[in-house]
């Protein structure tokens, strides 16, 4: 049977699933509650089967022929089309073809590319194709270009589409295979196809009236109000943070169902570019006032205000200079990196994409102009050829331009940014970060009326097309069993060090650190705030030396080398893009901490004062240390406002010494390995993840960056680390052979001998990418064991961790949660919302500080140690203990938090700013994913890197 051209993630792990480690038993251990889940299941009306019809779309525009162009390459394909013009084509389609086929249409649901799906057969035999040529008329009048005459006639878009019989689906397979009932091959790709095809039907509605934004299509946004409540707030500084949901269909243990969520994500405001850069540069967090209550909004662009009163003011205009400094055309040049917009100096519906912003301003950007009428061909630069061509003076006429398509420029003031172009947390400002929090962090008890009130709209039951499927969709959240697992043990040095965590946390007073690190000599401080003078760093550092004593860690050089206040945009003798204040500061604080240390030891750490939460300054002190330096330095980054307030600044001095003291390789504190079933000292723990490179506005792509961290010692409390880069986008991990042989080496070394078994817990798998990593990932890490030793085959076990889905859990009662409202930690549940095969359960380790608690979806793959329901359960939660730098639990195991950590401060050395050029080079012809380019790069670039500091690679740096 062929299977449709393209799956979503959820479709190909439900079916993937069945073929892996199946489910040995289901856990029992801890206290059971009762529990709901934001998972509406369904049934399907007709019990014997409803049958559901997939034809294959193929719609390919028809290329006008002009005298005198080129036509386009036969080698190139069709271009993608945007899908709201595939529906219209689909829409045309229908109301053109023979009426006999507007049943089909009527029920169908068609899924923007090459599918489409209906419960009402088409008139025609299985052995039969269906074309029409249609027109789609432009939604304007294309305006000549300059130069140009005006056409005349009827303009419109012109498409061949081809309907081809594909396959026929029985709904009443998805029922069967949740049902806990194996099929064949045939029949389970069969089940595929339908959880494919219902989906698809769920996105039809919603289609009309929302935005799907991400890879999947299954979250949904719209600037308009909904329920009279506004759809968007701002956040100031050209941001703003659309409320949607989240909708997908997957089977479940006994049923499948609806999974339905609130979704939260931030965007640049759209409009003007130029105002949302100036806001971007210049703007203030969000500070416009509220409307009233069932009031009117104030001003303001994207206004918000209290309920039923509209939008309030945002924050205030902020005007755009006539120049920008580099560091400010760089900043725009990440945030508006792949930005979609539309051009205001002439009528044009076409939407394209921002591939970078120049260096150089308008009127600086020259080009030869070819002549007319026989003229010669004319020099003149951007500014003058606006004003030529379209007759536009340039208000901005020193500020940069937007580059797009192949090698076309246009002044910022002449774009306006669609809605809904993603600002992605790396490109957050503190303030937005917090305000986004804000907003999105609900509580669980007003997190499940949100998902409540989102069911009302969608209104499932009164659609007529999923009425026409025969689907029945429960209108109440899913009734689940759970259980709590008891804490484990948290033990610290000296007497009195066992400790039993209460609510996922624990109190540290008076305890001293497990395992004492490095004595801290060879250490200075560095202020880039100028209200963090000499006299307030001496004052920090003294109350830090004495918390780092009082800890239980020696510090021989109590008073180290302070240097500062520096202005950090001020010049310096940085090159190659780095900054020169924190180049020439960082030198100075690596020297004096050589001295520091009596010239015996390498600089073990630099203490960066900053003055607030910037992240690009942050990047550069990180990047400057690690790689400017003669050889990378370990930094502690601290906040200014920080060490001006006595509140709370000695959990503020305990929480840098716990960092400061793993970055010395010292072990905070440690879960015994008898609260770690399944963990024994001859098991090598093992956390590894993948990185991917920002979005890119040419046609090339950066590596990935793939990072392990593995315990090297017996009592899996000290942790080593490896980097590698790898191509672009690419979710195996390419040498986690040579990784691996080098985890398992240093092992070894430590221990005296090699494991018996390796526990892996790999982050960052998509659910499509399951077959693969078992395929590759879990053969490289046998290759590295025969490697090593020819015959060496310890046990493994090879677990997924999931972070990034949309399943959550609800008190029922109300009883059964902390103070925050949601539940205890260590609430595991492995059934209704799990697969009907596959080992996984989802566990709710940390307590819910702020907003709803996500737990961490667990997919066993192999499991050769054999550690059952109850085991791995407990040893998952407790190992999320004896995360380093916190005295709580946390969400996932520490050693895939680690490598997440790891991935995400190597992001700062691998994905440098672009120089200030407005030309590229590309340095390879690799080709990547979807045509791209692939920039030439070192796999062991970062690893070189680390080399020149032996002592750097030893100790955790990442924390």
């Amino acid at each position: 049977m062929a299977l449709p051209r393209r799956f979503h993630e959820s479709e190909l792990a439900a079916l993937v699933l069945t073929d892996y480690h199946p489910r040995p038993s289901f856990g029992t251990a801890g206290q059971r509650i009762d529990v709901l889940a934001n998972f509406f299941q369904v049934k399907f009306a007709d019990k014997e089967g409803k049958m559901i019809y997939h034809y294959d779309v193929d719609i390919v525009p028809v290329v006008r022929e002009t005298p005198g162009r080129k036509p386009p390459s036969k080698d190139r394909g069709p271009a993608k089309l945007p899908i709201l013009l595939l529906r219209e084509v689909i829409d045309r389609c229908a109301a053109e073809l023979d009426p006999s086929f507007k049943p089909s249409f009527t029920a169908g649901a068609y899924d923007g590319r090459k599918n489409l799906f209906t419960p009402v057969k088409f008139p025609i035999a299985n052995n039969e194709t269906k074309h029409i040529r249609i027109v789609v008329p432009d939604s304007e009048p294309r305006p000549p270009r300059p130069g140009q005459e005006p056409q005349e006639g009827p303009h419109g878009r012109r498409f061949d589409v081809t309907f081809k019989y594909a396959s026929e689906i029985n709904l009443e397979a998805v029922a069967e295979f949740c049902r806990g009932k194996k099929q064949s091959t045939q029949v389970e790709a069969s089940m595929l196809t339908a959880i494919m095809a219902i989906n698809v039907l769920l996105r039809d509605d919603p289609m009309g009236k929302f935005t799907p934004i991400g890879a999947q299509q299954n979250r949904w946004f719209t600037m308009q109000p909904i329920n009279n409540q506004p759809s968007v707030e701002i956040i100031g500084q050209g941001g703003l943070v659309g409320k949607g949901f989240m909708q997908s269909f997957r089977p479940g243990l006994g049923l499948p169902g609806i999974n339905l969520d609130t979704a939260y994500s931030a965007f640049l405001q759209p409009g003007p570019m130029i105002n949302v850069a100036a806001q971007v540069l210049y703007g203030q967090s969000s500070g416009g006032g509220r409307g009233g209550r069932g009031g009117r909004g104030g001003r303001g662009g994207f206004d918000r205000g209290g309920r039923g009163g509209g939008y309030g003011g945002g924050p205030p205009r902020v005007e755009m200079p006539q120049e920008l400094r580099p560091f400010e055309i760089a900043k725009l040049r990440k945030i508006f990196s792949q930005c979609k917009f539309k051009l205001t100096h002439r009528p044009c519906s076409k939407v394209f994409s921002v591939r970078s912003i120049t260096a150089k301003p308008a009127c600086e950007i020259e080009f030869t102009m070819a002549g007319r009428d026989g003229s010669g061909d004319v020099r003149t630069n951007l500014a003058s050829y606006y004003k030529t061509a379209y007759g536009k003076d340039l208000r901005y006429p020193r500020l940069p331009c937007v580059s797009f398509g192949a090698s076309n420029y246009v002044p910022l003031e002449f774009c306006a940014l669609e809605p809904f172009n993603g600002l992605p947390p790396n490109k957050l400002t503190s303030d937005q970060t917090a305000d986004m929090i804000k907003i999105a962090a609900q509580r669980p008890p007003d997190r499940r009326d949100k998902i409540m009130q989102w069911r009302q709209v969608l209104d499932w039951e009164r659609k007529e097309k999923i009425a026409a499927w025969g689907i029945k969709v429960n209108p109440n959240l899913a009734d689940v069993q759970a259980r709590v697992l008891a804490p484990p043990t948290v033990l610290y040095g000296g007497n009195g060090g066992r400790m039993n965590p209460r609510n996922g946390g624990w109190n540290v007073l008076g305890k001293q650190f497990f395992k004492q690190g490095n004595p801290l000599k060879a250490w200075a401080v560095v202020s880039f705030d100028r209200g963090a003078d000499i006299q307030l760093m001496q004052g920090f550092i003294t109350y830090l030396v004495n918390t780092l004593k009082r800890n239980g860690m020696s510090v021989p050089t109590e008073r180290p080398p302070l240097i500062g206040p520096i202005n950090p945009a001020q010049g310096g003798s940085g090159t190659g893009g780095v900054n020169g204040a924190v180049f020439d500061a960082l030198m100075s604080a690596g020297s004096a901490a050589f001295g520091a240390g009596g010239k015996t030891i390498a600089p073990q750490l630099i203490i960066v004062i900053l003055p607030g939460r910037d992240p690009l300054l942050y990047e550069e002190v990180k990047r400057c240390a690690a790689i400017n330096l003669k050889a990378p330095v370990p930094t502690q980054c601290l906040l200014a406002s920080k060490l001006r307030s006595e509140r709370g600044l000695d959990q503020y001095a305990n929480n840098v010494s716990m960092k400061i003291h793993a970055k010395l390789g010292g072990v905070t504190h440690t879960v015994p390995l008898q609260d770690l079933p399944g963990l024994t000292n001859r098991t090598m723990l093992v956390g590894a993840d993948v990185s991917h490179p920002p979005s890119r506005g040419d046609n090339t792509i950066a590596p990935s960056i793939a990072a392990t961290v593995s315990s090297k010692v017996a009592d899996n409390n000290l942790y080593s680390a490896t980097i590698r880069l790898q191509a672009g986008r690419q979710e195996i991990i390419e040498d986690l052979q040579s990784m691996m042989e080098a985890n398992i080496k240093g092992f070894a070394t430590n221990t005296k001998f090699l494991p018996e078994s390796i526990i892996f817990y790999r982050d960052g798998v998509s659910e499509g990418q399951y077959a693969a990593v078992v395929q590759t990932e879990v053969k490289a890490i046998r290759m590295a064991c025969e490697s090593v030793r020819p015959g060496y085959k310890p046990k493994i076990s090879y677990i997924i961790c999931v972070k990034k889905h949309n399943i959550r859990f609800f008190s029922k009662t109300g009883a059964d949660c902390d103070r925050s409202g949601n539940l205890p930690p260590g609430t595991v549940v492995d059934r209704t919302v799990v697969h009907p095969f596959a080992f996984d359960f989802y566990l709710q380790a940390h307590g819910g500080l702020v907003g709803t608690a996500r737990p961490t979806h667990y997919i066993v793959l192999v499991d050769e140690n054999e550690l059952g329901a109850d085991s791995l359960q407990k040893l998952t939660n407790g190992l999320c203990y004896s995360f380093q730098r916190a005295t709580r639990s946390v969400s996932i195991v520490s050693v895939c938090y680690y490598a997440d950590i790891i991935c995400s401060k190597a992001r700062a050395l691998v994905y440098e700013e672009e120089s200030f050029s407005d030309s590229q080079t590309i340095s390879s012809a690799t080709s990547g994913p979807k045509g791209l380019v692939m920039r030439d790069f070192d796999p062991y670039r970062v690893a070189k890197i680390f080399a020149k500091n032996p002592a750097f690679e030893n100790v955790a740096w990442y924390m």
